[in-house]
Formats: C-alpha cells, structure tokens, sequence
C-alpha cells in the first residue's frame, strides 16, 4: 500500500508541470551509445585517427589495443547513457555535432587525447516511463 500511495502522491504534487520542465531541458533526456578511445600521446592519437578514416583499423580494435581508460575492455561502446549525464559539456557538444558513424578529429578533454564515434542518438520522449522516473526524482 505505501509505495502506492506514495506514487499517487508523487503524481499529485510534482506531477503539473512536468511536460513544461522536460521540454525546458530539451536534449538532456536523449539517450546516447558512443565509442571512445583515450590517449595520453597527441601524435598516437593523431595516428589513430587517420588509421580509422583509412579503414586500416576498427575503432573496437584500436580502442580494445590503444585506450588508457576502461573503456578499452569494452571496445570503446559507452552507454546508452541520457546525454546530459555527460562530463565535461564539451563531450555533449562534441557527440551533438557528428553524425551516426562519423569520426571527430582528435580533441582534448582535459588530460586526455580523445576520438569519439557516434553510434546512436535517440531523442527523449515524454512518455508514461520518463513520467514516472521524473516524478521520482522530484
């Protein structure tokens, strides 16, 4: 009966408005599956991306084989994770600027030389599920 009736109470008080503060966060509900590969060295980093464009080498290779970070013991595939969840924002703003497959060129993020791979960007949709978990966090 509790959970109950804390989700209709839930739904009585954070439920107005709901719809108003997901379309005030447009974008940061998107679910995002991305490959990285980190590096300390520029030039390896450099090298590793002109492999890529030359199809020389898969990016689940390279990440599997040159990535510093844990993500080598996942080929590089993250998420899917809510964009907005990301760190720094110049990782979102990175991710929101390629294409489904497409390479960016070398970046730093802080100590780190990175290639990114979109995979996948699925936009949020305001449904009954993202209802509820939004009530939950309110």
């Amino acid at each position: 009966m509790r959970p109950l009736a804390l989700r209709r109470f839930a739904s009585q008080r954070f439920g107005p408005g709901l719809e108003e503060r997901f379309l005030g966060f447009k974008g940061a509900r998107d679910q995002v599956i991305y490959s990285l590969l980190r590096v300390r060295d520029a030039g390896l980093a450099r090298e590793l991306w002109i492999r890529l464009e030359e199809g020389e080498i898969t990016f689940a290779e390279a990440a599997s084989t040159f990535s510093e970070g844990p993500e080598a013991y996942r080929k590089g595939v993250m998420g899917p994770l809510e964009i907005g969840t990301l760190q720094p924002q110049t990782l979102q703003d990175l991710l929101r600027g390629l294409r489904p497959g497409e390479i960016c060129s070398p970046k730093i993020l802080g100590e780190w030389h990175v290639l990114l791979r979109l995979e996948q960007l699925t936009p949020a949709r305001f449904d009954d599920q993202l209802r509820l978990r939004m009530q939950d966090e309110a």
